[in-house]
């Protein structure tokens, strides 16, 4: 039970860093060895996810550019 408690609290801290943090503490050697393979992956799934992010905030900013479109449209419209 100790070793779920400790992978929470290694997450939590590691959901605090930014990718760029992890790459360096994995390149000085931070974490121990037994929980390095973790934060490597840790780090791929970061990294796997980010376009994903990247390309939903895309969409929603296109989506809102549309809405504004539509409202100009309609306001040239009417008379």
């Amino acid at each position: 039970m100790t070793e779920n408690k400790e992978h929470d609290k290694l997450f939590a801290d590691l959901d605090a860093l930014t990718e760029q943090h992890i790459e360096v503490g994995l390149a000085a050697g931070v974490w121990k060895v037994q929980v390095r393979a973790l934060v490597q992956h840790y780090l791929y799934d970061l990294m796997l996810k980010l376009p994903l992010t990247d390309l939903l905030k895309w969409r929603r900013r296109c989506g809102w550019q549309l809405v504004k479109l539509s409202k100009r449209r309609r306001e040239r419209v009417r008379p």
